[in-house]
């Protein structure tokens, strides 16, 4: 039986035996918010492809991004996904994600190993890659 108690214990073992599926296929396993009773349990997984020890960006969302950014007026040099950018606060971050479904703040930046939604307001400029 699926109890409060054992839930935590049981998403580290679940994680725990993903471990060697992600190497054996070359992908990075990450599994959602568990939602549970005493008799099922569910998860969202996504199982993304790992080159040369970076997650793949999906071509969609690197376009969808790069058409958003246009409409707006904005540049960036090479892929979007995965760029360097110093926000309006100072701060440098990774852009880690893009979503049309999220009007307000379709971006999803890395700040100190911590994930922001932020409105494309918020970043003042993309900078050079490394």
């Amino acid at each position: 039986m699926i109890t409060e108690i054992n839930i935590s214990e049981f998403r580290a073992d679940l994680e725990a035996a993903v471990k060697s599926l992600e190497s054996k296929y070359s992908v990075r396993i990450e599994f959602g918010p568990i939602s549970y009773n005493e008799a099922i349990l569910s998860s969202r997984m996504d199982a993304k492809t790992v080159v040369n020890g970076e997650v793949m960006v999906d071509p969609i969302v690197e376009l969808n991004a790069l058409r958003y950014l246009l409409r707006f007026g904005r540049k960036a040099e090479g892929k979007i996904i995965g760029a360097a950018v110093e926000l309006d606060s100072g701060k440098r971050g990774k852009i880690v994600d893009f979503s049309n479904r999220k009007k307000n703040e379709p971006f999803t930046v890395e700040v100190d190993s911590k994930l922001y939604a932020i409105p494309l307001g918020v970043i003042k400029k993309f900078l050079p890659s490394d």
